[in-house]
């Protein structure tokens, strides 16, 4: 069967939530950064994919403009054994982009789209 590898759409914020995403989860890195070059429809150095393992599941986020905007309909499900398992911040730097974090009794934390 092909492998597959979610593709999540920012208009600019992917490399941030990229580094943010990593930061939270253990055994995961960003792997490949790609960048507008001159002359691009959008300015000059801004990430366009940012490939990322999340405790080695690969991702990618595009920086593909303000089509189509990144919403709650995406999200991180994190299934916890106990809390103290739970990663220790889940919050996102403050010029992040906005996501929305809740925690279940049942010991699962959600991360994702914007609030």
């Amino acid at each position: 069967m092909p492998r597959t590898v979610p593709r999540l759409w920012f208009d600019t914020e992917g490399e941030e939530a990229a580094r943010f995403y990593v930061s939270v989860f253990p055994n995961s890195a960003i792997t490949a950064v790609t960048r507008h070059g001159p002359g691009a429809h959008r300015p000059e150095g801004l990430a366009r994919t940012v490939a990322f393992t999340l405790d080695g599941r690969e991702y990618t986020v595009l920086n593909g403009g303000p089509e189509f905007t990144f919403s709650a309909a995406v999200s991180f499900q994190i299934l916890c054994s106990s809390a103290p398992t739970r990663p220790r911040s889940m919050s996102p730097p403050s010029n992040a982009p906005r996501t929305a974090a809740s925690s279940t009794a049942a010991g699962s934390t959600a991360v994702g789209g914007r609030g």
